[in-house]
């Protein structure tokens, strides 16, 4: 979704200046359909789970996803070199070119090794977040165009 193809379905998700809970839930109904219908296809037919095992693998993605945007600041200690915390996802949504760093959604380790690693602390606990320069009108990226 980050790339210059596909960034227009998610822009509507970084144009939010404040993360909170809820923040996750903020797309644009083309990145549903392109992102979220496919989940359920392929639980049913690639992973050929039941309906309850479907239910508590979205469940803990919905879980995760109220996680990584919270606003809360918190210190998981060594836990913090493997796991996402809201203080590293918030330099997702950092408003000066970091919407392509720290992409991963549950595991540090996928951004260590493809070089997309920002450590949180080293950045000023308060930058700005929001992708200003792609801002556009609210019905254009509630539809994702």
């Amino acid at each position: 979704m980050h790339r210059r193809l596909l960034w227009p379905t998610h822009t509507f998700h970084h144009s939010i200046e404040e993360l909170w809970w809820l923040s996750g839930s903020r797309t644009s109904l083309t990145h549903l359909l392109l992102f979220a219908v496919p989940q359920v296809f392929i639980a049913d037919y690639v992973f050929r789970l039941s309906a309850s095992e479907t239910a508590i693998a979205f469940s803990v993605g919905i879980i995760v996803n109220i996680w990584i945007h919270t606003n809360l600041n918190v210190d998981l200690g060594r836990f913090e070199w493997l796991l996402i915390t809201p203080n590293y996802h918030r330099v997702h949504h950092g408003a000066k070119g970091l919407s392509n760093m720290n992409l991963g959604f549950v595991l540090t380790i996928w951004d260590r090794m493809f070089g997309t690693y920002v450590d949180p602390r080293a950045l000023e606990t308060d930058f700005s977040l929001g992708v200003i320069s792609t801002r556009k009108g609210l019905l254009r990226m509630f539809a994702g165009l």
